[in-house]
């Protein structure tokens, strides 16, 4: 016999029937006739007709065996008395309430009909995507770690396990309900080889009477139990695999964090105090072990982080409020209620939406975690029916693993903050939908050179963004990169759907500007309108060899043609990324004068550095600030650092004099530099990351210039008449927002106050 179902059953008699038909015409079908499966229905003592509905099917079908209990034992218990009958060389354990795909199906089966007979489990239906078949070694670490940590499907059905290594091994169910997990662990930790099967088999269907349905004291009780069973193997196992995931705090933490969650989600405060305190008396119960007691105290002692996750921040809370001897248990809720009401996300997963050449991304961030770039992280990769909608559930997908420890591609990410979780609208759109560009820079991407638009319709996307005004903030901003957006073929399309909403408070149109377009020069007559051209370079030389084609005379005359049709210059914003090979002064030096000889010292300069770098050594250092200083010598008004800059430099009293030095030697003035000993204290306008760096990482922000930062002229007046008596410059903090702080400053009548300044 190749395969024996086990399936037990308890008071199912109005729906058994059609069930079990529909899993012995896949599975038969799908063998090829019912002489290699056995289904063994076990009636785990149930009240109703259940027992003679299994007689009835046992009579038609052969392949049916009834195996009948006086009482009620619970699904494990009923497992067990139906493995006793079985003879198949593989065990399959179904519930009575499960539907099987019948196309997978296939895949399974024949995946156990011609399998290696080394293999000793085959896993299927799973949540993680495990990209080799064989998980290899004796044990499957990663398979192991995801189901303890509720990172992957705990229940047994989800296995095929040769009986054999059951019965050699002595596993056994236990009573209650989650019976499974400690179950599934024994049979994975006995198995010498689990092949994966990357496909869903099972569909879990949970019936209205289901035991798993809702939060009880009988399943708080099932969890902490099965965390009790596994631990005498666990530090093992710990050891071997070396994976902090095995370790007895991970599991707890995420074991505690998953009943506080659904405990949570009940809908009156009554039950939810009833199970918090059931859950409480049962942590400090003689029950558990003093190891178990230990890792709880620890837990709870730990620091609480921007970075911990829903269960984590859950769990520790919890612990602290058990650990008093009164635990006010309306507060108990009230706290875990303003966790899980917020999560760890971030602004762009919240309210952005990035369309990509072949891919919707998250994000267009770049970081480093444990030694590795990471970043401009994917939701969805493109096809022609992808909507809106798939690009929000694939977000929740994203957020539901980054907030319950799951791996995911957003780990070490510097920009997770705790936000609350509500209906975010849409204020930002990044359309990069396209791979077209004229120029070869040697930092870009090669997916932007293929000279087509995306599979998807980014234009319908817009449209439909358009239309249904609920989905967009009241101040959205749009940005045009690539790639050059100008040569995309639904430049003018995307851009008239823009343009008629209120809602877009701006566009910004990154191009190279080596090419001029009537199309973008007519936009500019928007206000709304800005243009972002990089540079990089003062030389033809260094232009070419970081651009790939065109010079920087070509690109400049066009920025001059744009400028005339713009109101105020400086929606133009010119960037420079420094790096190694063009921070030389001659270089630098040279692209200031261009600049000053084709009138464009009046835009707004955008300072930046090369994202592939984890950190930025002092050449570049120096050459960012030089290039400040040269700039603002020149009269230009705003020089900003952007986020690269932000996320790679920290500047220290060392490295404060190795600039100083250096600017000493070229002769330019230090006066444009906000340092430690700077005589005059300066107001950042701006409260987000940028103020934040200058705060915590210059110089300046560690003498303490920089402790006043506002985010609009109300904030300003709350600082009071001393503010308005001193001499206080005011810094713009913002580098996409920095059009609109301009403008508030100057609103306020401000401008004398604007600092042409750059903090070290």
């Amino acid at each position: 016999m190749l395969l024996s179902i086990i399936v037990p059953t308890y008071n199912r008699a109005d729906r058994l029937c059609a069930v079990i038909q529909a899993y012995l015409n896949h599975i038969a079908d799908a063998l090829g006739g019912e002489q290699c499966f056995e289904l063994i229905l076990v009636n785990d003592g149930s009240t109703d007709s259940t027992a003679s509905r299994i007689e009835q099917l046992s009579e038609y079908e052969s392949a049916i065996i009834s195996v009948n209990l006086s009482t009620n034992q619970g699904p494990g218990l009923a497992r067990e008395q139906g493995l006793k009958v079985a003879s198949g060389k593989w065990v399959w354990f179904l519930d009575d309430d499960d539907q099987l795909l019948k196309g997978s199906l296939h895949a399974l089966l024949d995946l156990l009909l011609n399998v290696s007979e080394s293999t000793t489990t085959i896993a299927h239906s799973l949540k993680q995507n495990y990209s080799k078949n064989k998980c290899g070694g004796n044990i499957s670490f990663g398979l192991i770690s995801n189901v303890l940590n509720y990172q992957e499907q705990q229940e047994v059905f989800n296995f095929v396990i040769k009986r054999q290594i059951i019965l050699d091994n002595n596993i056994k169910f236990s009573s209650g309900v989650h019976e499974d997990i400690r179950y599934v662990f024994d049979v994975l930790r006995f198995s010498s080889s689990i092949t994966v099967l990357e496909e869903k088999v099972v569909e879990k269907k949970c019936s209205d009477d289901s035991i798993t349905l809702g939060m009880s004291t009988r399943r708080i009780s099932g969890y902490l139990n099965a965390v009790a069973e596994v631990v005498p193997n666990l530090e093992l196992l710990h050891l071997k695999s070396g994976m902090e995931s095995l370790s007895l705090n991970s599991i707890l933490t995420q074991t505690i964090g998953v009943i506080l969650y659904q405990i949570d989600k009940e809908k009156t405060q009554n039950v939810r105090v009833s199970l918090y305190r059931f859950l409480g008396k049962a942590l400090r119960s003689k029950n558990f072990s003093a190891l178990m007691l230990d890792e709880l105290s620890l837990i709870r002692d730990e620091p609480r982080r921007a970075s911990t996750t829903n269960f984590k921040l859950a769990t520790c809370i919890f612990l602290e409020y058990i650990n008093t001897l009164s635990p006010q248990w309306s507060k108990v809720d009230t706290s875990i209620k303003d966790v899980y009401a917020s999560r760890l996300s971030c602004r762009d997963l919240d309210k952005s939406i990035f369309l990509g050449p072949n891919e919707i991304r998250a994000c267009c961030k770049r970081f480093y975690f444990r030694g590795k770039r990471e970043g401009d992280v994917v939701l969805l990769k493109s096809n022609s029916d992808v909507t809106f909608e798939d690009v929000q559930n694939a977000k929740s997908d994203l957020l539901s693993k980054i907030n319950s420890g799951e791996p995911n591609s957003c780990d070490g990410c510097p920009y997770l903050e705790r936000r609350t979780a509500e209906n975010e609208r849409i204020n930002y759109i990044s359309l990069e939908n396209f791979s077209y560009c004229n120029m070869r820079c040697d930092y870009c991407s090669p997916k932007y050179y293929g000279g087509s638009e995306s599979s998807y319709s980014a234009l319908g996307m817009v449209k439909n963004l358009m239309r249904d005004e609920s989905l967009l903030d009241e101040r959205c901003q749009v940005v045009w990169g690539g790639g050059e957006p100008t040569l995309s073929p639904i430049f003018k399309d995307v851009n008239r759907q823009l343009v008629s909403s209120d809602k877009i408070q701006k566009i910004r149109v990154l191009t190279n500007s080596l090419k001029f377009s009537e199309e973008l020069f007519s936009l500019l007559e928007d206000p709304r309108v800005h243009i972002v051209t990089s540079i990089d370079a003062g030389s033809e030389a260094i232009f070419r060899s970081i651009r790939g084609r065109g010079t920087i005379n070509a690109v400049l005359e066009n920025l001059q043609k744009y400028q005339q049709a713009m109101s105020d210059i400086r929606r133009l914003t010119i960037k420079y990324i420094v790096r190694s090979d063009n921070c030389s002064s001659s270089e630098l030096e040279n692209f200031v004068a261009k600049i000053v000889s084709q009138n464009l010292i009046g835009s707004v300069f955008q300072i930046s550095c090369d994202f592939q770098l984890n950190r930025a050594g002092m050449d570049v250092i120096k050459g960012i600030y030089e290039l400040s200083t040269r700039l603002l010598s020149a009269e230009a008004h705003v020089v900003v650092f952007d986020d690269l800059i932000r996320d790679r430099v920290s500047v220290n009293k060392a490295q404060l004099h190795e600039i100083t030095r250096h600017l000493d030697s070229l002769g330019l003035n230090n006066r444009f530099l906000v340092s430690a000993d700077h005589p005059q204290e300066v107001v950042l306008w701006g409260v987000g990351l940028q103020s934040e760096w200058y705060q915590n990482h210059t110089t300046a922000g560690d003498a303490g210039l920089l402790d006043a930062a506002v985010y609009n002229q109300d904030d300003l007046t709350k600082l009071g008449s001393e503010f308005l008596k001193n001499e206080a410059l005011i810094l713009p903090c913002g580098v996409q927002s920095l059009y609109e702080i301009l403008q508030n400053i100057e609103t306020g009548g401000l401008s004398s106050r604007l600092a042409r300044v750059v903090i070290a």
